[in-house]
């Protein structure tokens, strides 16, 4: 079952992307940039958790997607055992999330957009910090 996308998957993949601004897998730089989930969508605990996104390509993503081996050791190093075990802990407990704590989600994103704009606007490069609401 495909989870349905909302304004807050929205606004956390611009932030995602915003945050790396290249393929983090193959380090490509152009327009095909999307975010992708290390744990899916449908945990509530790291669905809009930074540390559980990051910005790949769109070959990259669909290598994600079709080499789950490849990707887990990719993964593995990227965020590295202690990160990666505290987000896979976050995503296998159940959460539910109330209206008003979507909302301050949306907001906190909303704002940190703006921030990492301004940022990359001043031409900042590299991999920006992102702080996680939840």
């Amino acid at each position: 079952m495909k989870i349905k996308s909302n304004k807050i998957d929205r606004v956390f993949s611009i932030c995602i992307r915003l945050r790396d601004e290249v393929c983090q897998w193959c380090g490509r730089e152009d327009g095909t940039l999307q975010c992708s989930h290390i744990f899916g969508r449908r945990n509530m605990g790291t669905r809009w958790h930074p540390d559980n996104a990051k910005c790949l390509c769109f070959s990259c993503h669909r290598k994600w997607h079709e080499s789950p081996v490849d990707a887990f050791k990719w993964v593995e190093q990227y965020l590295g055992e202690g990160l990666l075990d505290i987000v896979r802990e976050a995503a296998r407990t159940p959460r539910k999330l109330s209206p008003q704590d979507k909302a301050e989600i949306y907001e906190h994103y909303k704002a940190e957009e703006k921030r990492l704009r301004e940022l990359r606007n001043k031409g900042v490069q590299g991999k920006l910090e992102l702080e996680n609401p939840m």
